[in-house]
């Protein structure tokens, strides 16, 4: 995959963060925050195309029904990695 590089600022606590998980992890803060948000920025967006510009109510509700469905599949994910990490 091609990569491009980016600017943006963040607050200072969360450079700290990222420093520490990237050492801990033994990888870049490129890497880490690719791989963080990667799958989140891309279901977002799959999500903002299905609603119109100037949506009714009902595209709404259905936008409402699929983000629930996302978040409980994210919820799901995150049990089962919690699951893994800190079973014995």
């Amino acid at each position: 995959m091609a990569c491009r590089k980016i600017t943006f600022s963040v607050p200072e606590e969360f450079v700290q963060d990222l420093d520490y998980l990237a050492r801990r992890l033994k990888v870049t803060r490129s890497a880490m925050l690719t791989e963080i948000a990667a799958e989140a920025v891309h279901d977002l967006r799959s999500m903002v195309e299905t609603v119109p510009e100037n949506p009714n109510s009902e595209d709404l509700l259905h936008a409402k029904g699929k983000s629930k469905a996302l978040i409980e599949g994210r919820i799901d994910s995150a049990r089962r990695l919690s699951d893994a990490l800190f079973s014995e």
